[in-house]
C-alpha cells in the first residue's frame, strides 16, 4: 500500500504570520548581504510542528485520528503567543532560525506528551527526545551567518502576535521539483468550554475556512531546493532542539 510523508502541526493565524514575515524578511535582507545560502519557508506553511509520522498509510493516518480524538475533544481552545526569535544549535552558530512561544507553550508540551503516548499505543516508536516547540523560519545551507546573530539579538524580545487554537492538524507533505505540498489530511477540534470564553473568535486560523484537503503550497526560490525540503522534512536533527518537524 502506498506511503505518505505526514506530521500533525497547530496552525497560526493570519496577523501571526504576517508579522513573522515581515520578521523574515529582516532576516533575508541580512543573509544576502553576508551571502548566507537559506531555505526559507513560505508563509502559508509557517506552523507548530507537533510531530513528524514519517511514511504512513492514509488508513493508519485516520486511525491516529481516532486514537487522538478522545482526549483533544476534551480541550478547550487555547491562546498561543509567538514572540522572540532564535536558532539551533545556537544563535553563535545558527543552522535553523525559528520564532518562538510564549503563553500556550504549557499546553503545547502537554498535549505533545499525550500524543506521544498515543503514538506509542499505536505503534510508533517513542520520541523521548526533548521537546522545544516553535517555528522554523529558515534553514541555513551554507555561507557566512555569524553576522545573523546580532539579527536574531535584536529580534529576541519582538512579540509578533497570539493565536487562539481551535485544531489538531494532520497533513500529508508531498514533494517535488518546485518544492512541497502540504495537504490537509484530517484536523480534530478543541471541543471543551473555554475557561475564557472570550478570548476565542478574537482571531482566525491561516486559512482554517478552508475545507479538509486544501493545499498550502510552499513557493521556489533559489535557496529552496528538493533536498532542501528533505531536509526540512519535518526531521531536523534533535540536536539542533526540536522533535522532528
Amino acid at each position: 500500500m502506498k506511503t505518505i510523508r505526514s506530521f500533525l502541526a497547530i496552525k497560526l493565524d493570519l496577523e501571526t504570520v504576517e508579522a513573522l514575515t515581515k520578521a523574515q524578511r529582516r532576516l533575508r535582507d541580512r543573509c544576502r548581504e553576508m551571502g548566507a545560502k537559506v531555505a526559507w519557508v513560505p508563509p502559508p506553511n509557517m506552523h507548530v510542528t507537533m510531530r513528524f509520522l514519517g511514511a504512513v498509510t492514509e488508513p493508519m493516518a485516520f486511525a491516529l485520528k481516532e486514537r487522538l480524538e478522545q482526549h483533544v475533544r476534551t480541550m478547550a481552545p487555547f491562546e498561543l503567543t509567538t514572540a522572540g526569535l532564535g536558532a539551533f544549535p545556537s544563535v553563535s552558530k545558527p543552522r535553523v532560525i525559528w520564532a518562538g512561544l510564549t503563553e500556550g507553550a504549557d499546553t503545547i508540551s502537554r498535549l505533545y506528551s499525550v500524543m506521544n503516548e498515543r503514538l506509542e499505543e499505536a505503534g510508533f516508536a517513542l520520541d523521548d527526545k526533548p521537546f522545544h516547540a516553535h517555528v522554523t523560519l529558515g534553514r541555513i545551507k551554507g555561507g557566512d551567518v555569524e553576522a545573523l546573530a546580532s539579527c536574531l539579538t535584536d529580534l529576541e524580545d519582538e512579540v509578533f502576535g497570539s493565536t487562539v487554537v481551535r485544531n489538531l492538524y494532520c497533513y500529508r507533505s508531498d514533494l517535488s521539483p518546485q518544492g512541497a505540498e502540504h495537504h490537509t489530511i484530517w484536523r480534530l477540534p478543541f471541543r471543551a468550554r473555554s475557561a475564557n470564553p472570550g478570548r476565542p473568535g478574537r482571531n482566525y486560523s491561516w486559512r482554517e475556512d478552508l475545507e479538509d484537503g486544501a493545499v498550502d503550497r510552499e513557493s521556489s526560490n533559489e535557496d529552496d531546493t528538493p533536498q532542501a525540503h528533505n531536509d526540512e522534512s519535518e526531521q531536523h536533527s534533535q540536536k539542533e532542539g526540536s522533535n522532528s518537524e
